[in-house]
């Protein structure tokens, strides 16, 4: 097939009710032509036609999810030969917990489209079987479970606004509870409940690790240093590889008890030592206000 060298292909995919159809509306906003719930089979053939028609048609979203059928298997193996070929493909899958969804299935009163049994909690169970192969190729997984729609919007403009390089790699930080769950977009997560814990001093307790003071307390800590060395060498080694294997996206989790102090400023340290390393980064500190 032939194509433009500008074509730029965005999937968006994931669980029923975790926010797909606000995405492709974000991507409607930023130019994309979109079209939900095309077969896979049929995405080169789409391309194809966009490629040579006499409007503009460079930006491409496209919806994928359940109701794509016996064709969702098929839907790696086409991207790969998509990517083999050189167009230029984001894969984002959203995300939310069970509970999460089953709320909004009972707020809204919408039938979950693989809910035979009168159960949206199967139906929910089978989805994500179906869609791991997806989620295994995703660039991007954003966690919708704590998002609004209009928070939702945002997180989404944040990965998609920004202008993309195929030889630079974003690094996504984010600082989180253990007592709140880890961070399901996580590629990588890394505890530090090892290190001193700001919690037990009073005059350290009711701050954050965005404070200079509890900084200093952690980071002054010997453990901390020899650990952030070798963490940090680690890092150098592992995230070239990532970027080289054609990666657009990372994202790194850190946690601690509580997501407030220890997690938030190791956080704070690795952004100063990936910022020189040059990669372009996010930062969030999911559980910092919460008691």
């Amino acid at each position: 097939m032939t194509k433009k060298k500008t074509q730029k292909l965005v999937i968006v995919t994931g669980l029923s009710g975790s926010g797909k159809s606000t995405a492709i509306r974000v991507l409607e906003d930023l130019g994309y032509y979109c079209v939900d719930n095309l077969p896979s089979v049929l995405i080169p053939k789409f391309l194809e036609l966009c490629a040579n028609s006499t409007e503009e048609f460079s930006l491409i979203g496209l919806g994928i999810d359940v109701r794509e059928g016996d064709f969702l298997k098929m839907v790696p193996v086409e991207l790969k030969k998509l990517k083999n070929i050189g167009i230029d493909i984001t894969v984002i899958f959203l995300d939310a917990a069970d509970e999460s969804l089953i709320r909004r299935y009972s707020e809204t009163r919408r039938k979950h489209p693989l809910d035979f049994t009168g159960s949206v909690r199967k139906g929910i169970a089978m989805e994500r079987k179906l869609l791991s192969p997806v989620r295994a190729i995703a660039d991007i997984i954003v966690d919708s479970t704590m998002l609004n729609v209009n928070q939702l919007r945002t997180e989404l403009f944040k990965y998609l606004s920004k202008p993309r390089d195929k030889d630079t790699l974003t690094i996504n930080l984010i600082s989180f509870g253990y007592r709140f769950g880890i961070p399901s977009e996580s590629d990588t997560v890394m505890d530090v409940r090892f290190l001193p814990n700001p919690y037990f001093h009073k005059n350290l307790k009711n701050f954050s690790g965005l404070d200079k003071k509890v900084q200093k307390f952690i980071l002054s800590s010997k453990d901390t240093s020899n650990f952030l060395k070798r963490w940090f060498s680690f890092l150098e080694y592992i995230l070239p590889q990532y970027r080289n294997e054609g990666k657009k996206y990372f994202t790194i989790s850190v946690g601690c008890t509580g997501g407030k102090h220890r997690s938030v400023a190791i956080v704070e340290k690795l952004k100063e030592h990936l910022k020189k390393q040059g990669f372009r980064l996010t930062i969030k500190h999911r559980d910092v206000n919460k008691i």
